[in-house]
């Protein structure tokens, strides 16, 4: 697969009601130190649409940032045709944490080498790839 853009260093949050698609893009090395989500961080009801990406090295520290490429609070996540890989979170879901109401759908990706650790590093994190956290999320894989 190969990259339109690649974002090296770069992490977004998705905090208003929109709807965003990102088509063939690396999210490489992004480091979240203060809160969740890696690469990206969505707090919105919104729609978020990912093909054809990649997600490699992307990481939170600091004390219970949960989701180390993708967290979700709240909206529709639909990844298709993706990788996720050597991604790490220092809490729950070391390449995606969900939590809260909507949607996740994931077909056709891989999951490779991603890693949930707690603060402490005696492996009591959840969810080495996905973490979902909620009641009321749907989940599709």
């Amino acid at each position: 697969m190969s990259p339109i853009s690649s974002l090296i260093g770069y992490f977004f949050s998705i905090n208003l009601i929109e709807d965003l698609v990102k088509n063939r893009v690396t999210f490489k090395e992004n480091l979240n130190t203060t809160i969740n989500g890696g690469a990206i961080g969505m707090n919105a009801s919104s729609n978020l649409i990912l093909n054809n990406c990649v997600f490699d090295q992307n990481s939170t520290s600091g004390i219970n940032n949960n989701g180390g490429a993708l967290f979700v609070s709240q909206g529709n996540v639909t990844i298709a045709n993706s990788i996720f890989k050597n991604n790490t979170a220092r809490g729950n879901g070391g390449a995606i944490h969900v939590s809260g109401d909507g949607k996740l759908s994931i077909s056709e990706s891989l999951f490779i080498n991603n890693k949930a650790q707690s603060i402490n590093n005696n492996d009591n994190a959840k969810g080495g790839a996905i973490s979902v956290q909620s009641n009321t999320r749907e989940v599709q894989l």
